[in-house]
Order: structure tokens, then sequence, then C-alpha cells
């Protein structure tokens, strides 16, 4: 079987030329666009690294300030002292360890799906 010609007129031609010049050009758009979301995910990917590292170092400054707090409420009690500051800076510090803790929680990341399979 023989394919029969197709003989195109000159606006045929250029029909077909602008719809590929089109399509470029939506191509240089997706391009543009893909290139900006995924420089907008690397600065969210920075964000999440930095806020994780600042609650990581947020919990260990409260733990440091409280097994500190425990070492001197500990010697104090040793020569029979009894602070209620100290008690009133571990109840704060107690209820900062909280908040962070709730923050978090309140904050999940969202999971993660795959990314769609590419379109022909």
């Amino acid at each position: 079987m023989s394919q029969p010609f197709v003989f195109l007129t000159e606006a045929d031609v250029n029909l077909i030329e602008a719809r590929i010049s089109l399509l470029e050009q939506h191509v240089v758009l997706l391009t543009e666009r893909n290139k900006m979301l995924a420089e907008s995910m690397q600065g969210m990917a920075t964000e999440v690294a930095e806020a994780k590292g600042a609650m990581s170092s947020a919990v260990v400054l409260i733990q440091g300030f409280a097994a500190r707090l425990a070492v001197v409420e500990t010697e104090l009690a040793g020569v029979g002292v009894h602070s209620a500051t100290l008690d009133t800076l571990r109840a704060d510090l107690d209820v900062s360890e909280q908040e962070l803790a709730a923050a978090v929680a309140n904050n999940p990341l969202p999971p993660t799906e795959p990314a769609p399979p590419p379109t022909a």
C-alpha cells in the first residue's frame, strides 16, 4: 500500500511553522518554570535544614541549662539550701521545652509523594 502524497500550500507551511514556534516558546517557558521551581525547592530545603538545626540547638541549649540547673540545685541541697528561684527556673525550662516540642509536633513535614511519570 502506498501513501498518498500530501501537497501543502504556503499557508499550510506557515501555519505549521507558527505552531512549531509556539511549541518552542512553550518549551522555553516550561523550562524556565521548572528551573524556578527547582530553585524554590532548594531554597525550602535549605530553610528546613536551618530550622532543624535551630530546633536541635534549642533542645540542646534547654537540656544543657536544665543539667546545669540540676547541678546547682544538688550542690545547694548538699549545704541545706533550697531556692524558690531555682524552682522557677526549672519550671520555665520545662515550659520552654514543652512549647518547642509542641511547635515541632504541630508543624510536621508533609509526606513526600513520588513524582508523576513524564507525559509524552
